[in-house]
């Protein structure tokens, strides 16, 4: 039977478009998911040249396959595929480990963005970055990218993480710069307590326990030690803020982010100087903190 990628992508468009699934994990609509179906079964680039390319009887056997299980279990794709894209990289994905999807990456992706001067008032280098609650890793290794000659550690207390951040470290070739601890973050202090981070990263679980009720089935795939984080999503909060504060070099940021918890976020650290950029690309509750905020919060 003949077949183009651009048949084959809008009849699995039509299909996703009639159920009720919920986008979120790398893709925000069926159009995008049925394109990322389609060409990573098809081991195309994401170009317009692609859609005329021929769909053969066994690849389109492997995306049929590929979207009834989407459908039917309601499965994150990243999960289905093993890995996904994520501010132009490919990341390897495990179902045991929380799937990139942070707007933190847009920041690091657009620095220049970050260090505005209404957001972060110092100037700075970024040598050393520490990634707390890392997942797979995907933020460390972007600021690595981002920051070539910077070091860069990370840290999970999920060891199913720590193994994938290992894989993903090494797919991107910076086992060199980048190194990966499985412990938890409220001990950081005895294992990271000799360094002073210019960056540290904080993508750690948030959601409430009412949220944690409500979310969509897709992300009930999702291991909860990575989602929630208490009665009110702020769990860690005040461990991290700790660690910033006696970690952090004199002129470092936390970059941290905090979700659909933002409000309750902003009413508990309302004595903190915090920094809230406009994620122009989507998402939410992602804060800026310069070291010299934390003093008035011991």
């Amino acid at each position: 039977m003949h077949r183009t990628v651009e048949t084959v992508l809008e009849s699995v468009r039509q299909r996703l478009l009639v159920e009720p699934l919920f986008f979120g994990h790398g893709t925000d609509n069926a159009w995008d998911e049925a394109v990322a179906i389609v060409l990573s079964v098809v081991h195309l680039p994401d170009r317009e040249q692609s859609l005329h390319e021929q769909v053969s009887d066994s690849q389109m056997k492997h995306i049929e396959s590929v979207v009834e299980k989407r459908i039917t279990e309601r499965v994150p794709l990243p999960y289905i595929l093993g890995s996904c894209q994520f501010m132009g990289s490919t990341f390897l994905v495990d179902r045991g480990v929380i799937i990139p999807r942070s707007p933190i990456g847009y920041l690091l992706r657009d620095w220049e963005f970050v260090t505005r001067p209404e957001y972060i008032a110092s100037e700075f280098r970024v040598a050393k970055v520490l990634d707390l609650c890392c997942g797979s890793g995907c933020l460390g290794i972007l600021a690595a990218k981002k920051f070539e000659a910077a070091q860069v550690k990370m840290v999970d207390i999920d060891p199913r993480a720590v193994e994938l951040s290992h894989k993903n470290i090494e797919k991107h070739g910076l086992s060199g710069r980048v190194k990966v601890l499985n412990k938890d973050i409220r001990d950081v202090l005895s294992f990271c307590g000799d360094s002073e981070w210019d960056l540290i990263l904080c993508n750690p679980p948030y959601v409430s326990a009412l949220d944690m009720e409500q979310l969509p089935a897709e992300y009930l795939h999702e291991p909860e030690l990575a989602l929630a984080g208490g009665p009110d999503g702020l769990d860690l909060f005040d461990s991290i803020f700790e660690i910033s504060r006696r970690l952090m070099s004199p002129n470092g940021i936390l970059i941290g982010e905090v979700g659909a918890s933002e409000a309750s976020f902003r009413e508990k650290y309302k004595a903190i100087d915090l920094s809230w950029p406009d994620l122009y690309d989507g998402g939410e509750g992602v804060f800026l903190l310069e070291r010299n905020a934390l003093d008035s919060h011991t």
